[in-house]
């Protein structure tokens, strides 16, 4: 195998994929290429995928013993093993097979349909059938129709150019979009809301009505929809920050960070990112930005 890059629990493999560590409980050892899909016994563990299940990504290395850490490429150029005898054309979509546990469908050329959200992306190959034939595929972890997240992901890009995590309600109500979320102190992988004034924040909630308690995913960068500060507006281009008075909402309403070009630190801190978009003031208002936090 060649080389892969390493980051800590997050990889770059030679190939072009984005990928991550999980524990194998597949009841095998693996097999690259498999479908995958997350193990809800289990922390940061992956199982076989089966027909009606929601993929998460495809095993990148063979011959790991179950209970060991494996490679699973969530995104980008991975290889995927197609189901026997079918074939794999160019541009097509890439389904998870409805015929066999761990194993993809490469020979549909239509769009996928919302009532069949398993795919996994689009094939880059065109392959004769055979047996346990590997496939080249741009992996997209979401339903293609509807941009909606696939909710068995841990990490997903949404449809308005983002990367969400999936991670514990812990506010004490149900979800609303565009909130500014901390690390909670109570559990591990959960979130809560900003303090006003909040020099920690490390995302904004991507999807509203989910109840305290249940995974929910938090954008953690690039394009995602905040909630302004209620009576201010966002103006394309401004410096973003938490708001100085309010939870879980951002200011857009300061050109630069204040102090001639070099915020202090507590100041920098506070910083979100830049607003992509010009809103006008009013109550629970969303505005597109690009995230990033310090």
């Amino acid at each position: 195998m060649a080389r892969t890059e390493r980051h800590g629990q997050s990889f770059i493999t030679p190939e072009g994929g984005i990928a991550v560590s999980l524990t194998n409980r597949g009841g095998h050892v693996s097999v690259k290429g498999e479908v995958v899909t997350a193990d809800l016994s289990n922390n940061n563990a992956f199982y076989i995928n089966s027909p009606s299940d929601l993929p998460i990504g495809v095993v990148y290395e063979s011959g790991i013993a179950v209970g060991k850490e494996v490679i699973i490429v969530f995104s980008g150029r991975a290889q995927v093993l197609l189901e026997d005898a079918l074939s794999g054309g160019r541009s097509n979509y890439v389904f998870v097979s409805s015929l066999t546990a761990g194993r993809a469908d490469a020979s549909v050329i239509a769009a996928p349909s919302a009532s069949y959200p398993h795919v996994l992306g689009r094939c880059l190959q065109t392959i004769t059938g055979g047996t346990s034939v590997l496939c080249w595929v741009m992996l997209q972890m979401y339903n293609i129709v509807d941009s909606a997240c696939n909710p068995n992901s841990m990490i997903v890009f949404t449809g308005e150019g983002g990367r969400a995590v999936s991670l514990i309600n812990d506010t004490g109500s149900t979800s609303v979009k565009g909130t500014i979320v901390v690390a909670s102190s109570n559990l591990d992988l959960a979130f809560s809301i900003s303090d006003a004034d909040e020099e920690q924040p490390i995302g904004a909630v991507y999807e509203d009505g989910v109840a305290n308690g249940g995974f929910c995913f938090v954008v953690v960068g690039d394009l995602g929809d905040v909630l302004l500060e209620d009576g201010t507006s966002g103006t394309r281009g401004y410096w973003v920050r938490t708001s100085e008075t309010q939870q879980g909402r951002v200011d857009a309403t300061n050109p630069a960070p204040p102090g001639g070009g070099i915020p202090e630190l507590g100041r920098h801190m506070a910083e979100i990112g830049h607003s992509h978009q010009s809103v006008s003031a009013g109550k629970d208002k969303l505005m597109r930005m690009m995230i990033h936090f310090n």
